[in-house]
């Protein structure tokens, strides 16, 4: 079956490239299917959360944790399991896709040329041969290897590249399903219902039913944040206050309006907006609990009035688009606006101190101000917008400790149990420590008090610390693994970055009553409806959605801009999300 559909996935994949990365490889060769490479290896636990534990193997070459660790009476392990290394006494090598947005800075012998990573492999015995892409052409990389039928062990972000739902890739024969194997990854289990007792979408997330799941998402030891920033020594120099006092829309309008005043004619914008106005969603005008103008409709979705809505085409939207009208009219955003992709287009701004409010992450925030002319710069976190002081939230401020990064494993992979446990180890205390921050020298030394502080090689690199870091420790952007995240504020100054986190704290003023649940799935029938309605919505929703910003489509047409996307397929859309999200309350 997955043999006849891979050169049409891979099509499919190619002609609807839209998010990858790409580039350079070192190789993608799979370890040899030899009968050492099994040897002594257990059998997969039957499916199901209370599959019993198998007896370990005294005799075996590998130190896998099935029958080594308790369990729950629904089968979750009990704590965290440290592994013996190696975990392997016997070489083995695995074959790994991911991505890396600084490829330009990898060694010439490639990643083992990296001490974090050719050190790890001494640990493990398991040696990893990399594939490695970039933005530009990872899902292409990936179309191509899946239509040879030739997919690496692991694949970072892999169920993003695949044309299909999670369930069709492992019921197609192309991912490993991970809960056939729970007694290999007790730490990932751990981590996923300990985290689940805050926020329980987090295993529906991983869970596509209690037997089915194939994606290890990379985790953070520490909820950390981003969002805006805006200049709090010019709102001083007017008398204006902090940062932090700033709480509903009304008093960042003031704001706004002050700068313009004051600093307008020097070629200051009171706000930035990126092309895709707002790079992180929900963000910017939270108090209208929807994200404004993403790559495509139903990126994000929400519960609304009791039923499925794409952030995008409700109320709220309207209502906040006019406010970014209004703000565009009053000369408060800067008019280059769809030129800036991302923070890296604005560097002459940083440079001059010509913005008023940005989106940052704390540190990101310290070398903003520090390369800027003004010596006094200082970029400070706002709070997530309210309309009234009184107002709660209801979307897209839940706190969710799974990042971007992740892995899959090919349902080829000579040695799955061992692969699994590899990624295991990744989640355990000590394997996280080491992905985390590697060998004293390259990442980290410690200073004259003993603590543990990021290099000056990583801090004054060209590509940026925060980039560099993803290539020189684990990358919390590509690939899975449990991340001590608090490595971003080992730098002078730390601990005040890590208060600024504070000022996104909602828990006071947020229920979380629109938000969409990952348990929400489509048949793969209504999958494939979806994806041949998609291309004409998104299309009309691309070309239309912005003009309202600048004004080159009045807001009096936003009931027909509305209908238009009814009529050529969100109706129907809505429908078959509704009977998902039906099927959701139902189960």
């Amino acid at each position: 079956m997955k043999r006849r559909l891979s050169l049409i996935l891979a099509i499919a994949l190619i002609l609807t490239l839209f998010a990858g990365c790409g580039g350079k490889s070192e190789t993608s060769a799979k370890p040899s299917e030899t009968a050492e490479a099994t040897s002594g290896a257990t059998s997969a636990p039957t499916a199901g959360p209370t599959a019993a534990a198998t007896p370990a193997q005294t005799d075996s070459p590998y130190h896998f944790a099935a029958g080594n660790f308790e369990t729950d009476a629904e089968g979750w392990p009990l704590a965290k399991y440290e592994y013996e290394l190696p975990l392997t006494t016997q070489e083995e090598t695995f074959s790994l896709m991911t991505c890396s947005y600084v490829p330009q800075y990898i060694p010439e012998e490639g990643m083992i040329g990296i001490p974090i990573w050719s050190n790890m492999a001494e640990m493990t015995g398991v040696n990893i041969e990399y594939n490695i892409t970039t933005i530009v052409d990872t899902a292409e990389r990936f179309a191509i290897l899946l239509a040879a039928d030739d997919l690496p062990d692991i694949c970072s972000q892999g169920q993003n590249r695949y044309n299909g739902t999670q369930q069709e890739a492992i019921s197609d024969g192309w991912f490993v399903n991970i809960a056939d194997y729970r007694e290999y990854i007790p730490n990932y289990l751990y981590e996923i219902r300990e985290r689940s007792k805050a926020n329980p979408n987090i295993y529906e997330k991983v869970f596509l039913d209690d037997e089915t799941a194939c994606v290890f998402y990379t985790m953070s030891k520490i909820q950390t944040g981003i969002g805006w920033f805006i200049r709090e020594d010019l709102m001083e120099e007017l008398g204006l206050g902090k940062a932090k006092d700033i709480t509903t829309l009304d008093q960042l309008h003031e704001v706004f309006k002050a700068f313009k005043v004051s600093y307008g004619d020097e070629g200051f914008w009171p706000m930035i907006l990126y092309y895709c106005f707002e790079l992180g969603g929900g963000k910017l005008l939270s108090c209208y609990n929807t994200t404004l103008f993403t790559f495509a409709i139903g990126y994000f979705k929400r519960i609304g009035n009791g039923q499925g809505e794409f952030c995008g085409a409700p109320d709220d939207d309207l209502a906040a688009i006019t406010t970014l009208n209004e703000w565009w009219n009053e000369g408060l955003i800067d008019p280059n606006w769809s030129s800036y992709t991302g923070n890296p287009d604005l560097g002459s701004q940083f440079a001059n101190g010509t913005m008023g409010y940005v989106f940052l992450t704390p540190d990101d925030s310290v070398v903003r101000n520090a390369e800027c002319v003004d010596p006094d710069c200082k970029y400070m976190p706002t709070p997530r917008m309210r309309l009234t002081e009184d107002q709660v939230l209801k979307w897209g401020l839940a706190p969710n400790s799974l990042g971007d990064g992740s892995y899959v494993v090919s349902a080829d992979c000579a040695n799955i149990p061992l692969c699994l446990t590899w990624i295991d180890w990744q989640y355990s205390e000590d394997g996280s420590e080491y992905i985390s921050w590697g060998p004293e020298g390259d990442l980290w030394n410690y200073n004259e008090n003993g603590e543990r502080m990021l290099s000056d090689f990583i801090l004054n690199h060209d590509a940026g610390s925060t980039w560099i870091m993803q290539l020189y420790g684990a990358s919390t952007i590509s690939d899975g693994g449990l991340v001590d995240n608090s490595r971003n504020y080992a730098i002078p100054g730390g601990k005040e970055l890590l208060e600024m986190l504070e000022v996104w704290d909602v828990s006071g003023y947020y229920d979380g009553e629109y938000d969409w649940h990952d348990g929400i799935r489509l048949t793969e029938d209504q999958n494939s409806e979806v994806g041949r309605l998609s291309g004409d919505i998104n299309t009309y929703y691309a070309e239309n959605y912005s003009l309202f910003l600048i004004g080159e489509r009045p807001l009096n047409e936003w009931d027909s801009y509305i209908q238009t996307l009814m009529d050529i397929g969100l109706e129907r859309t809505y429908e078959i999300y509704n009977d998902a999200y039906q099927a959701y309350l139902g189960a």
